[in-house]
C-alpha cells in the first residue's frame, strides 16, 4: 500500500486494478489528495456524502454503523444526491430510467 501513488492509480486503465489499487492506497486518503469536493451529505441513522472527484468519478462514502467500518462506493456520475446514489446500488436500471445507456460499464462496480 504504501507504494502506491496517486499518479499510478489514475493511469491504471483496467478498473478492477484501480479499485484495487484504490483500495490499498486508503479510499480516504485518495480522496483527499485528488481534492475531491461533496457534493451532499445526508444525515440520518449514519451520515454519508456524495463525492466528484475532478476526473468525473462519484463516489458515495459511508460507514457500516453497527461496526464503523468506512465504506466507499463509487456511483454512476449522473448520480448528484445521496439519495440517487443509495437509488442506484439497491437497484441501477429504476435509477437510471429515461438515462440514456451507452454500454454496460455505466453500472456499479462489484464492491466486496
Amino acid at each position: 500500500p504504501e507504494s502506491q501513488t496517486v499518479e499510478q492509480i489514475k493511469d491504471e486503465d483496467n478498473a478492477e486494478i484501480k479499485r484495487i489499487r484504490i483500495e490499498r492506497y486508503g479510499w480516504s486518503k485518495y480522496l483527499i489528495e485528488i481534492k475531491a469536493e461533496v457534493v451532499d451529505t445526508q444525515h440520518g441513522d449514519w451520515m454519508e456524502s456524495l463525492m466528484k472527484t475532478p476526473e468525473g468519478m462519484a463516489v458515495l462514502c459511508t460507514y457500516d454503523p453497527s461496526t464503523g467500518r468506512p465504506y466507499s462506493l463509487e456511483v454512476d456520475p449522473s448520480c448528484e444526491t445521496c439519495e440517487q446514489a443509495q437509488r442506484y446500488l439497491l437497484a441501477p436500471d429504476e435509477a437510471l430510467a429515461g438515462v440514456k445507456l451507452t454500454s454496460n460499464s455505466n453500472y456499479p462496480v462489484l464492491r466486496t
